[in-house]
């Protein structure tokens, strides 16, 4: 599944996403404005947090902004990992379901 910035045209595929970090960006009476930014591993599978800075070895891409409390970018993040993994079952079966009808087909 893909995720798209704001700030750019961007889309980002969620494998490559290490963590998201939520920012609270302003605090006016009526409402806050929080941001919630995904870190993404450009490493090619060598990052290692233990040695390296991640700021060494990670971009980061904003992907969502708003009003709203913490607690509603916590939910947006789950929503957002929510739809990955069903995209990914739904991919699982149906590779499994043409791979079954591929072999009943020419066994």
């Amino acid at each position: 599944m893909w995720i798209k910035s704001l700030n750019t045209d961007v889309w980002v595929n969620m494998s490559h996403i290490t963590h998201f970090s939520i920012v609270k960006i302003g605090s006016p009476v009526e409402y806050e404005i929080h941001q919630v930014t995904v870190f993404l591993d450009t490493s090619e599978g060598q990052f290692i947090p233990s040695k390296l800075d991640p700021t060494q070895v990670q971009a980061s891409v904003l992907v969502y902004e708003g009003e709203g409390t913490h607690e509603e970018c916590e939910q947006f993040i789950r929503e957002q990992i929510g739809l990955q993994t069903a995209w990914q079952w739904i991919g699982y079966l149906v590779g499994g379901g043409v791979g079954a009808v591929l072999t009943l087909l020419f066994s």
